[in-house]
């Protein structure tokens, strides 16, 4: 018989210090316990390990319920998933409402069926170790019948003595509204595209002396699309130097009338307008442009005329 147990003593300083102790009996030829021996080892650092990784864990603890983040921690050899409290009222129950206790019942009763290939996928390249963490997004099924959309994040943390994957661990956080307003500002851009092709003003946005946007119509009187170098040239170079100064100087252009020709050389009178603003991050050139050429032909027929009128009278 023994005692083995975790005690706390008093060094010689009077500090206290853990310390892990076994006590055995020793007895004597009749069976009587004489004296005992102990054997003791300062285990100190190790309690003061534990105690860090406990408040390790109550300080991720603390972050996971302040985030309304759903947290999972899965064993693939059983299958076993755990999950808290979170992740039932992301999707509308009450924690002892779902009846998901493993990955397979997530993928087949839960997951969206156009995301199960994808999500099955990735997390096989993250049990492999060809990829460092798990982070995917797809759609659970909530207790109303719809689809929320979560983002999820995980790695393996323990693997056995083949390098299996032991247990996997992870969060997710519901993106729904984020996916909604990606959704709407996708059909306003959509929107948008449609009427700036359908405009009769040419649309451009350049950075670094690339076209990174040209609606319809810019394509039409330049010759040049998303991708192309800016080519569009100035009949006389003045104009060109002007538009560059005011952009250098005040950062926009109003209602500039020059002449200029893009890709098939044809001389335009054009209106034009000129915005430094940003695009993607980088400094860009915004630009509309009218083709006023018809106007122009119109005036100057307009002028010959009255020179003619005045030269009859």
């Amino acid at each position: 018989d023994f005692w083995h147990g975790e005690v706390v003593n008093k060094r010689k300083s009077g500090g206290l210090y853990s310390e892990e102790m076994t006590i055995t009996p020793v007895k004597n030829a009749d069976g009587e316990v004489t004296h005992f021996v102990a054997i003791k080892q300062d285990i100190s650092e190790r309690k003061r390990a534990e105690k860090a990784m406990i408040d390790s864990e109550e300080r991720l603890n603390l972050i996971i319920e302040g985030a309304e983040l759903a947290a999972w921690d899965w064993n693939p050899a059983t299958d076993k998933l755990i999950i808290n409290d979170r992740w039932a009222e992301m999707l509308g129950y009450e924690p002892d409402e779902l009846g998901v206790h493993t990955a397979t019942a997530l993928v087949t009763e839960a997951m969206h069926p156009d995301d199960q290939v994808s999500s099955g996928q990735i997390m096989e390249a993250t049990l492999k170790g060809e990829v460092a963490a798990y982070k995917t997004q797809y759609r659970l099924r909530t207790k109303s019948g719809g689809w929320n959309w979560v983002l999820a994040l995980g790695r393996v943390i323990a693997r056995d003595e083949e390098n299996n994957p032991t247990r996997v661990a992870g969060i997710n956080m519901d993106i729904t509204e984020r996916k909604q307003m990606e959704a709407d500002l996708i059909h306003e851009r959509m929107q948008l595209q449609k009427i700036l092709d359908s405009s009769p003003i040419a649309v451009t946005i350049s950075t670094d002396s690339i076209v990174r946007y040209a609606n319809d119509r810019f394509v039409k009187l330049s010759g040049l699309k998303t991708g192309d170098p800016v080519q569009f040239n100035y009949v006389k170079i003045e104009d060109r130097e002007h538009v560059l100064k005011e952009l250098s100087s005040v950062g926009s252009i109003s209602d500039f009338q020059f002449q200029g020709y893009g890709k098939d050389k044809e001389v335009r009178d054009l209106l034009a307008s000129y915005y430094v603003t940003e695009y993607d991050g980088k400094p860009s050139v915004f630009a509309w442009l009218v083709d006023i050429s018809d106007l122009k032909k119109i005036e100057q027929e307009l002028i010959d005329l009255e020179t003619e009128l005045f030269k009859a009278f």
